[in-house]
Protein backbone atom coordinates (compact mmCIF):
# COMPACT_ATOMS: atom_id res chain seq x y z
CA UNK A 1 0.00 0.00 0.00
CA UNK A 2 1.23 3.67 -0.32
CA UNK A 3 0.55 6.48 1.52
CA UNK A 4 0.02 8.56 -2.12
CA UNK A 5 0.15 8.01 -5.68
CA UNK A 6 -0.51 4.22 -7.56
CA UNK A 7 1.23 1.41 -6.80
CA UNK A 8 0.93 -1.43 -9.97
CA UNK A 9 1.64 -5.02 -8.32
CA UNK A 10 1.81 -6.06 -11.94
CA UNK A 11 4.25 -4.00 -13.19
CA UNK A 12 5.98 -2.93 -10.10
CA UNK A 13 5.64 0.82 -11.10
CA UNK A 14 4.57 3.14 -8.17
CA UNK A 15 3.64 6.68 -9.64
CA UNK A 16 4.58 9.07 -6.42
CA UNK A 17 3.26 12.44 -7.58
CA UNK A 18 3.93 15.23 -6.49
CA UNK A 19 5.92 15.35 -2.90
CA UNK A 20 6.01 18.79 -1.07
CA UNK A 21 9.53 20.16 -0.01
CA UNK A 22 11.14 17.76 3.24
CA UNK A 23 7.82 15.56 2.85
CA UNK A 24 7.82 12.12 2.74
CA UNK A 25 6.34 8.92 1.26
CA UNK A 26 6.08 5.56 2.28
CA UNK A 27 5.17 2.26 0.46
CA UNK A 28 4.60 -0.81 2.03
CA UNK A 29 5.76 -4.44 -0.25
CA UNK A 30 4.70 -7.77 1.27
CA UNK A 31 6.46 -10.45 -0.55
CA UNK A 32 6.01 -14.46 0.07
CA UNK A 33 9.36 -16.73 -0.50
CA UNK A 34 8.98 -20.16 -0.95
CA UNK A 35 12.21 -21.57 0.04
CA UNK A 36 11.51 -25.12 -0.92
CA UNK A 37 10.69 -23.87 -4.56
CA UNK A 38 13.66 -21.74 -4.60
CA UNK A 39 16.42 -24.32 -3.50
CA UNK A 40 17.75 -21.94 -0.74
CA UNK A 41 18.21 -23.30 2.81
CA UNK A 42 15.92 -21.47 5.41
CA UNK A 43 18.72 -20.12 7.41
CA UNK A 44 20.47 -18.58 3.82
CA UNK A 45 17.02 -16.69 3.62
CA UNK A 46 17.00 -15.22 6.44
CA UNK A 47 20.86 -14.08 6.14
CA UNK A 48 19.53 -12.84 2.71
CA UNK A 49 16.21 -10.73 3.79
CA UNK A 50 17.11 -9.93 7.00
CA UNK A 51 14.60 -11.85 8.74
CA UNK A 52 12.30 -8.52 8.85
CA UNK A 53 14.67 -6.42 10.72
CA UNK A 54 14.99 -2.94 8.95
CA UNK A 55 17.45 -1.54 11.22
CA UNK A 56 20.23 -3.17 14.17
CA UNK A 57 21.98 -0.53 16.23
CA UNK A 58 24.60 -2.29 18.82
CA UNK A 59 24.97 -0.33 21.93
CA UNK A 60 27.11 -0.96 25.14
CA UNK A 61 24.47 -2.11 27.83
CA UNK A 62 24.81 0.92 29.94
CA UNK A 63 24.02 3.28 27.02
CA UNK A 64 20.48 1.40 25.78
CA UNK A 65 18.42 3.58 27.69
CA UNK A 66 19.97 6.53 26.01
CA UNK A 67 19.99 4.80 22.99
CA UNK A 68 16.43 3.70 22.92
CA UNK A 69 15.65 7.35 23.62
CA UNK A 70 17.33 8.89 20.76
CA UNK A 71 15.62 6.74 18.39
CA UNK A 72 11.82 6.77 19.47
CA UNK A 73 12.36 10.27 19.93
CA UNK A 74 13.04 10.60 16.15
CA UNK A 75 9.41 8.23 15.15
CA UNK A 76 11.37 4.93 15.62
CA UNK A 77 10.07 1.72 17.29
CA UNK A 78 12.65 0.57 19.31
CA UNK A 79 12.42 -3.27 19.62
CA UNK A 80 15.50 -5.22 22.08
CA UNK A 81 16.15 -8.48 19.58
CA UNK A 82 19.66 -9.78 21.39
CA UNK A 83 22.72 -9.33 22.83
CA UNK A 84 26.50 -9.88 21.97
CA UNK A 85 27.66 -12.67 23.89
CA UNK A 86 31.24 -14.10 23.12
CA UNK A 87 30.63 -17.33 21.02
CA UNK A 88 31.50 -17.92 17.46
CA UNK A 89 29.11 -17.61 14.56
CA UNK A 90 25.27 -16.46 14.52
CA UNK A 91 21.89 -18.94 15.46
CA UNK A 92 18.98 -18.16 13.97
CA UNK A 93 16.18 -19.29 16.27
CA UNK A 94 12.68 -19.44 14.89
CA UNK A 95 11.10 -20.07 11.84
CA UNK A 96 10.03 -17.90 8.55
CA UNK A 97 5.98 -17.12 8.61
Amino acid sequence: SATQGTYVSGTGVWTVGTITNAGADTLSITATVDAATGGTSEAELLKTFNAGIGMVAIVPADKVEAATGHFAADGHEVVRIGQVIEGQGVIYRGRLA
